[in-house]
């Protein structure tokens, strides 16, 4: 199943993700072209939450770098995101490389409720703890 957005740029987008926070759906829209069946309009919220996940887990792995897991609570992580690491001491700006997930290897984009292992740069290993947290802000 196809949905159309509603949202700037418009355009369509895969049906899975359907149950995220803040997306309204309505199956009434009669499909397009092919004349039966339904479509999704989904509205987004006019502004989504800025991304936050309590890390759970820290650790490097070979050629590929640092990784910090945890479960998103808010907002969407997206692959070239510029975050922050929020530690006890400090606030770190660091660059998200890659994602992964336990049923999604490699995906482009993660949401809130979603678990993540976010491989990331800009900061060391050993400056992260248990707890610190990984933001889209200050």
């Amino acid at each position: 199943m196809r949905v159309r957005a509603e949202q700037p740029g418009g355009g369509e987008l895969p049906a899975a993700g359907m149950d995220r926070p803040g997306v309204e759906h309505s199956d009434k829209m009669k499909a397009g072209r092919r004349g039966a069946g339904h479509s999704t309009l989904v509205r987004y919220p006019p502004e989504m939450p800025q991304f936050e996940m309590t890390i759970d887990e820290v650790f490097e792995i070979p050629d590929r770098g640092l990784v910090v897991c945890g479960k998103a609570v808010a907002g969407e992580i997206r692959v070239g995101d510029e975050l922050f690491i929020k530690t006890d001491d400090a606030v770190v700006p660091v660059h998200v490389k890659f994602l992964e997930s336990f049923h999604n290897v490699g995906p482009l984009i993660m949401y809130a409720g979603d678990n993540v292992a976010a491989g990331i740069e800009g900061i060391q290993k050993s400056a992260i703890r248990r707890g610190s947290r990984l933001i889209g802000g200050v």
